[in-house]
């Protein structure tokens, strides 16, 4: 147990301060929903001979990266993420810091379950047969890597008549052409977004974009 007593100019010894536990909670629990707000709370104990409670550094990593530090004199400090992505899955800890002293509670795995809704536009809302309509689909809260699939639909007719596919790599959306078709009268596009999450893979609902009147 780390423990520091600090000495008078006398040599006689003066406060000493010990850092007995440091534990973390995580609120509302481990496993937590796309856009819900995650709480990590850093609680520790620290016991002094001194009638003042002593500064001490509290310090929160994700992955072993400091996301946030903070000097106190509480015994219970917070890191709030207001809406968590698929990029807050981790392993996250924190640690005390107490004049050169220092103790870490263990890591503490979090999962965010599910995919931002996606944002799906169209360059125009009439087409002739034979034109272009160009698709963008996009999660904008979301980072990079993304699987994306982009399906066009018939109004009032089951089944998708073209999927296509792409991993967006380095930007959280992608642009597709869809070439209109014979016989198409009134179309719509539904975009679905994938992100891997270590070895899982979290998917956003299915969104439909606006119709598309062809001429």
């Amino acid at each position: 147990m780390p423990t520091l007593q600090f000495h008078s100019s006398s040599g006689r010894s003066t406060d000493a301060f010990t850092i007995n536990s440091i534990h973390m909670q995580i609120l509302p629990q481990n496993e937590v929903q796309n856009g819900e707000y995650l709480r990590l709370q850093c609680i520790v104990d620290v016991s002094t001979t001194s009638r003042v409670k002593p500064l001490h550094q509290v310090l929160f990593y994700k992955d072993d990266v400091l996301l946030h530090n903070v000097s106190s004199m509480r015994n219970t400090e917070s890191y709030l993420i207001p809406h968590v992505r698929v990029c807050d899955s981790g392993r996250y800890k924190c640690t005390v810091i107490l004049n050169n002293k220092e103790k870490t509670t263990p890591e503490y795995e979090v999962w965010v379950k599910g995919v931002s809704d996606p944002r799906v536009t169209l360059d125009k809302k009439e087409v002739i047969e034979g034109g272009v309509v160009v698709v963008n689909c996009s999660v904008p809260e979301e980072k990079a890597p993304v699987h994306f699939t982009i399906e066009k639909f018939e109004l009032n007719i089951r089944g998708a008549k073209k999927k296509r596919e792409k991993n967006s790599q380095n930007q959280n959306f992608a642009t597709l052409e869809f070439t209109v078709e014979e016989q198409d009268r009134a179309i719509y596009f539904q975009c679905q977004a994938k992100i891997f999450s270590g070895s899982k893979v979290e998917s956003s609902k299915v969104m439909r974009s606006e119709l598309v009147t062809v001429r």
